[in-house]
């Protein structure tokens, strides 16, 4: 911390309360309207002021809860720990929390809030218990917590919102450049094909067909599905589009996993995936590498995950090995690469209805030799390829965006509080 400002306890600069929970049998307490919040609600809240709840109480149920004024800083104390939010209302909580109304002469409510957002980590290793950690109000109150004057206080708060506002921006533009992009997947791809992804209207009337066109309830031998009339509105136009087998346009490598005596964390031999847990938004993490793998997938390689979880889609950066968990897809000379990458993209949610087994479920190697994949000519191909590429590579720079709005954020708050911000 800063040597020029000085430290309180926070029991010293806040008053410090929890909550409480009124019984759920007696229906006179619930369904009033005061707001009434839980740790829960915090888990995927990304505000900083919080203004409604799930959950209401009566002034009956309040008898049994308290009441915080708007500007108090919610903390969970329990359940997790580290949850922090401000009321923008005035509002109760359950019993999972602490709450600080501040000394406004000498701490302003934001300070706190990002004190909080900076300490999450330390704050937990304070918790005690056995079935649960919590971190009680008597230790809480002995936390140290830095004071410059108000005017600086103020000054940090409103550096920290205007980064937050700008990851807020961010976080929005991802949304719609994620819409924009499954928009055009769509459009440009919504042709005949093995996993169509039907819309909410007809998907009772989606079936499986096997090879010879007979119906199948076995997934095994799905190498189509039968479409609706919408369908086949959508494949007016696109008559010189053709259906290929799988195995007739690309190489299929199955993936083998060799003795784990041979992985390694050091980076010796050649990044080594196994499956999804490894994937990220296109290209995987290596975790692990393996300098003797048995099966490689090459740079630009489709990668899908065939066992249990089956069917994500990535694609390989580099020369890599592969466990028996995926499979690799190489597009033969004459099909784009890319354009097949984005139909297994598009169709990445119904790729499990081509597994089988009992214990887990995996895709075998001759359910993707037997899938059939629409085709256009090489020129439709890589005007397709041209339009989705540049709408993902538009999304990939946005994260890529957040990525470094949330360093800023870290780096401003950490110096923030030691004074060199």
């Amino acid at each position: 911390m800063s040597n020029n400002w000085p430290t309180k306890k926070l029991g010293e600069v806040t008053k410090i309360e929890g909550g409480g929970t009124p019984s759920t049998k007696n229906p006179l307490f619930w369904n009033g309207d005061v707001l009434w919040l839980t740790p829960k609600e915090l888990s995927d809240f990304s505000g900083r002021e919080i203004f409604d709840t799930e959950r209401k109480i009566t002034s009956e149920g309040l008898k049994h809860s308290k009441l915080f004024p708007a500007g108090a800083v919610l903390f969970t104390s329990r359940a997790p720990i580290g949850y922090v939010a401000i009321a923008g209302i005035q509002m109760a909580t359950n019993q999972g929390f602490k709450n600080f109304i501040c000394n406004e002469k000498v701490l302003n409510n934001g300070f706190l809030y990002y004190f909080f957002k900076l300490k999450t980590k330390y704050l937990q290793s304070l918790g005690r218990g056995a079935t649960f950690t919590e971190i009680s109000r008597s230790i809480l109150a002995k936390v140290d917590i830095p004071l410059p004057p108000l005017e600086i206080q103020k000054q940090i708060v409103e550096r920290l919102d205007k980064i937050v506002a700008a990851q807020k921006l961010n976080d929005d533009l991802i949304q719609k450049a994620d819409e924009l992009f499954q928009s055009l997947l769509h459009k440009e791809l919504n042709s005949a094909g093995p996993a169509y992804t039907p819309t909410k209207q007809h998907t009772n009337k989606l079936e499986y067909v096997g090879m010879s066109g007979s119906r199948s309830k076995t997934p095994a031998d799905a190498s189509a599905f039968v479409k609706t009339s919408e369908d086949k509105k959508a494949m007016a136009g696109k008559k010189d589009w053709e259906v290929k087998k799988l195995g007739d346009i690309a190489e299929i490598i199955m993936g083998q996993s060799p003795p784990s005596s041979t992985y390694n964390e050091r980076g010796e031999g050649l990044p080594f995936f196994q499956g999804k847990a490894e994937f990220g938004e296109i290209y995987p993490t290596p975790l692990k590498y393996c300098p003797k793998p048995t099966r490689i997938a090459e740079a630009g390689d489709i990668l899908m995950s065939v066992r249990a979880p089956v069917g994500n889609i990535n694609l390989a950066k580099e020369r890599s090995g592969i466990g028996r968990g995926l499979g690799a897809i190489r597009a033969r000379e004459g099909i784009d690469q890319s354009f097949l990458y984005f139909f297994f993209i598009k169709n990445e949610n119904s790729w499990s209805r081509l597994s089988v087994g009992s214990t887990f479920l995996a895709i075998r190697r001759n359910n993707l030799d037997n899938l059939k994949v629409p085709l256009p000519p090489i020129k439709t191909q890589k005007q397709i390829v041209a339009k989705l590429s540049a709408a993902q590579d538009y999304k990939t720079q946005l994260l890529a965006q957040k990525s470094k709005l949330k360093e800023l954020f870290n780096s401003v708050l950490a110096k923030s509080f030691n004074g060199q911000a």
